[in-house]
């Protein structure tokens, strides 16, 4: 009965230790279905949903629910490039103001959970979902 908790214990830790640890940043690593989540930041309040979907052609597809605007749907271009050691992301700028999205460096990857600081910006809890973004995967 030891043996099979003691294995059960360790098998658990495995499963839980392998969505906590930091992924190298790269095209492959992106890819997939993230929605911008902000549950861990009880000050901040989102009136929508915010999912991304990184594809292999270096093109991301945002959908935005907006509870006063409704849906849009945007398709756009991103690139991943190295700076001064840290992984910066750049997304195409849309036509709309709206549209327009600031370089993010990237400063959290795991399987499941991605954060984003926008370039020359530092986190403080009036920034989330502006100059801070997180991510979970879908």
């Amino acid at each position: 009965m030891k043996k099979i908790a003691l294995i059960a214990f360790a098998a658990l830790s495995i499963l839980t230790g392998c969505s906590k640890t930091e992924l190298e940043v790269s095209n492959e690593t992106i890819l997939g279905e993230w929605t911008e989540t902000y549950e861990n930041y009880p000050y901040f309040m989102q009136d929508g949903f915010v999912e991304w979907t990184f594809r292999p052609d270096s093109k991301v597809d945002i959908h935005v629910y907006d509870v006063f605007a409704g849906d849009s749907n945007l398709s756009r271009s991103f690139e991943l490039k190295e700076m001064d050691g840290q992984t910066i992301i750049s997304i195409e700028a849309g036509t709309l103001e709206s549209h327009m999205y600031p370089d993010y460096i990237i400063t959290k990857l795991t399987r499941n959970e991605m954060e984003w600081q926008m370039v020359g910006t530092e986190f403080t809890p009036g920034t989330v979902g502006s100059d801070f973004r997180h991510f979970t995967r879908k």
